[in-house]
């Protein structure tokens, strides 16, 4: 099932969607900020917007107390908490370039991407400047994960790496282009490529996938769900799940998906970048017939062993 213009959606471009602890899914648009239910969207008209300026917004958080921050048009950070939007201090520290990213550690820090690779990580009121010649070579736009181990793995462009107690450091090996990384519930990496697909587990990196179906197009998004299975947003190419060692394409509205969500009830939430707004339902039944080893097709009961 799709949202777009015609069912309340403000932009077809829909740049990220996540859920509240209140269940509530917010999505940010290149028209706006709107709540859904499930059933309705609801605006939020951010202050910056006029009526000839629709303010566009490219990336959401929630913080520990329930507030959204949201990274909008102009390179401002701005703070949505009980229906009253402030101006976040982190703002006036990232602004006067191109933001493109906006992600938030669980102890506070945030951190913000730039068109060309650089990043700025705001903690206790100071900024710092991470530079791309920290790297080997123009990062990109960022992606990043927070580890275990209270650091954050970082990945865009070629470059991965570990920012970890102030210091950035570089995983060694050369994995691609234009990388995109996700949590793994075994504790590990999910690192996709325009080339290949790979799994970082306790720094060893293994390849997963020498040529994976959209091998040419751009990884965009990356998550797991909690049934381990991968899921795969691209550029070009659309969505894939993988699983069991096995890719499927999974059809959406738009070739170029800017970022997926699973929400509680285990739906996934995709982001289209001129598709609107995509919902993709878990099978409530897996089928089991003469291929998967039963004797015949036709069964007539069955009870619990």
């Amino acid at each position: 099932q799709s949202w777009q213009i015609e069912e309340g959606l403000p932009h077809n471009i829909v740049n990220q969607v996540i859920q509240d602890r209140a269940g509530y899914l917010w999505v940010a648009t290149s028209g706006g900020l709107v709540r859904f239910n499930g059933v309705e969207f609801k605006e939020f008209p951010l202050p910056t917007a006029t009526a000839d300026r629709v303010q566009g917004v490219y990336g959401l958080h929630e913080e520990a107390d329930g507030a959204l921050l949201l990274l909008v048009a102009g390179n401002r950070i701005i703070r949505l908490k009980d229906g009253q939007f402030t101006r976040h201090p982190a703002s006036g520290a990232v602004n006067g370039r191109n933001t493109v990213t906006l992600f938030g550690e669980p102890r506070g820090a945030l951190w913000v991407g730039y068109a060309g690779g650089a990043l700025k990580r705001w903690a206790d009121d100071r900024a710092e400047l991470l530079n791309t010649d920290q790297s080997p070579g123009a990062w990109g736009v960022s992606s990043f994960v927070s580890g275990l181990n209270g650091g954050v793995w970082i990945a865009g462009g070629g470059f991965l790496g570990q920012y970890r107690d102030g210091k950035l450091t570089p995983f060694p090996d050369t994995v691609g282009a234009q990388l995109r990384i996700a949590a793994s519930g075994a504790g590990g990496l999910w690192v996709g490529s325009r080339e290949q697909l790979h799994r970082l587990d306790a720094g060893v990196l293994a390849v997963v996938s020498e040529v994976p179906p959209w091998a040419g197009a751009n990884v965009q998004s990356l998550l797991e769900d909690r049934d381990g299975a991968l899921w795969v947003g691209t550029d070009t190419r659309g969505l894939f799940r993988f699983k069991d060692g096995e890719f499927a394409s999974v059809p959406v509205t738009h070739p170029q998906v800017m970022g997926i969500c699973q929400d509680r009830e285990g739906n996934l939430w995709v982001a289209t970048r001129g598709g609107g707004l995509n919902r993709v339902r878990p099978r409530p039944f897996q089928m089991f017939d003469a291929t998967a080893g039963l004797g015949e097709d036709v069964s007539h009961s069955v009870c619990e062993g």
